[in-house]
């Protein structure tokens, strides 16, 4: 049975990291090893993961200072020894036959990577996926995806070693999309799992409640995967997954940026693709919308309209009215 290895970094999770590290312990699939990354918690969370570290010899902690959950990552990334790679939150659990399923999904498609469906508590509802095979990353299907972030995805480690596929530094969201997306050409047998074991929490006072504050750290997020790209070889598919990231990132700008950063976001959007070979034929699988608006910034425009203003004075209105 492969080895897997579970990767989960942690920083202030002192009352949830018990749950998290028993449910991954428990699972079906027994050959793991549990890489703890404590990020200079400044709660109980080392003292919990050392207790663990003692109890069972899968786990092993690593404490160092606090440079934020790519650092973490990464540093976890160097020390793993599995053959697959599983990324789980210190805040979310998993549950007991999650990473057998997606182990079983891997060899029944020699996929290099297996995405499954999620439970969102904050929802109270399950996001699925179909099982099979996904023809390629470029695919409509893959593009629709409902999860694009790492957590929820089984990952085969030798593939990222050799593609130098690490997490960016200094970018504080999106971070996990842009090492997804640099991952995906060195993994192109790309399968579905359809199991909802991966229940996420949506921890209030999180980095991803920010979002209006951090969003326009996405355009050096697409900066850092075109250079990833570049190390590993620049062709087609990464220039077609790079407007995809591209329109994905502009896609968060536009909903969650303010007003006053949008002519901003274009303009370095527009000079950080500039710096690439990328042609029209490179936006033939993104949506008619989408091809519009990357158009318009491939060509130096905003791709801001009338309507947009208005939607967003609407939306500001809106909530002015209903949250007094």
């Amino acid at each position: 049975m492969a080895i897997i290895s579970v990767i989960i970094p942690v920083y202030n999770a002192a009352t949830t990291i018990d749950r998290c590290i028993s449910n991954v312990l428990h699972s079906t699939h027994t050959e793991l090893e549990v890489l703890c990354i404590n990020d200079g918690s400044t709660d109980e969370s080392a003292a919990y993961l050392n207790s663990w570290q003692e109890k069972d010899a899968r786990v092993k902690v690593v404490h160092q200072e606090n440079q934020g959950v790519s650092a973490a990552r990464n540093t976890a990334l160097q020390l793993a020894q599995g053959d697959y790679i599983l990324f789980v939150d210190g805040d979310d659990e998993v549950n007991n036959t999650y990473i057998r399923i997606l182990h079983d999904v891997a060899l029944q498609y020699e996929a290099d990577c297996v995405c499954s469906g999620f439970t969102d508590c904050s929802i109270k509802a399950e996001v699925r996926v179909s099982t099979g095979l996904v023809a390629e990353p470029t695919s409509q299907q893959f593009l629709q995806s409902k999860n694009q972030a790492v957590w929820g995805h089984l990952y085969r480690r030798a593939p990222l070693m050799d593609g130098g596929v690490r997490f960016p530094q200094n970018i504080r969201y999106g971070e996990d999309t842009v090492f997804h997306y640099a991952a995906l050409p060195q993994l192109p047998r790309y399968a579905q799992a359809d199991t909802c074991g991966y229940i996420y929490h949506n921890t209030p006072g999180s980095a991803s409640k920010r979002v209006s504050e951090l969003v326009m750290d996405m355009i050096e997020g697409t900066r850092k995967l075109g250079e990833t790209y570049r190390q590993q070889g620049l062709d087609d598919t990464r220039l077609a997954l790079l407007v995809s990231f591209a329109a994905h990132s502009m896609k968060r700008i536009r909903s969650k940026a303010p007003l006053c950063r949008q002519q901003e976001a274009a303009t370095a959007m527009h000079n950080t693709l500039a710096a690439f070979p990328i042609r029209e034929e490179h936006l033939q699988h993104l949506s008619a919308k989408n091809q519009r608006l990357m158009l318009a910034i491939l060509q130096g425009k905003s791709g801001l309209s009338l309507v947009f203003y208005l939607k967003r004075m609407v939306r500001a209105m809106r909530s002015i009215i209903f949250h007094k």
